[in-house]
């Protein structure tokens, strides 16, 4: 460097044996930490991420209803030859349970694909423990959806689900 050069910060990777007094010393994420705007930003996505989620959680709830109400004229029929109305409901339960987990681990599979062939420029990071949280947020209310579906299809007179 030459006289007139100012230095504003130097990056090390490993330890760093001494340094001069009046060279402050600090963590690369206390550095990132402490960048104007960055906070903001991270707590920014954040919220928009807790949305995405909620939004996600209640199209998938409307979805699992509406599927399976579009069904009733189905359910009509199942109820009026005898079959019961705790066999339809197990079976609303566990073709929700399929839908929904062979959907998330499409979305999981896709995460995974993604995270491989991003650029190393592109700052991506997974959490396991967060994706498998979300993961079951989601597996719940599609079945709790359900529980609703069946407790409308239950009450329905299958003369009249029939039309």
């Amino acid at each position: 460097l030459s006289e007139n050069a100012r230095l504003s910060g130097v990056v090390v990777k490993g330890d760093v044996g001494s340094f001069p007094d009046d060279i402050e010393n600090i963590s690369i994420s206390s550095f990132i930490n402490n960048l104007p705007g960055y906070n903001a930003q991270v707590l920014t996505f954040g919220f928009m991420i807790g949305f995405l989620i909620v939004i996600a959680a209640i199209v998938i709830g409307i979805f699992i209803y509406v599927l399976t109400m579009q069904k009733i004229n189905i359910f009509g029929v199942m109820k009026a030859q005898g079959i019961s109305s705790a066999f339809i409901a197990k079976s609303i339960i566990a073709q929700t349970f399929i839908l929904s987990a062979a959907g998330i681990l499409l979305g999981l599979g896709g995460t995974y694909l993604t995270s491989i062939f991003l650029p190393s420029t592109v700052p991506f990071q997974s959490n396991p423990m967060f994706l498998g949280a979300i993961s079951l947020l989601m597996l719940i209310v599609a079945i709790l959806a359900a529980f609703f579906s069946v407790r409308a299809i239950v009450k329905i007179d299958p003369l009249r689900a029939i039309g």
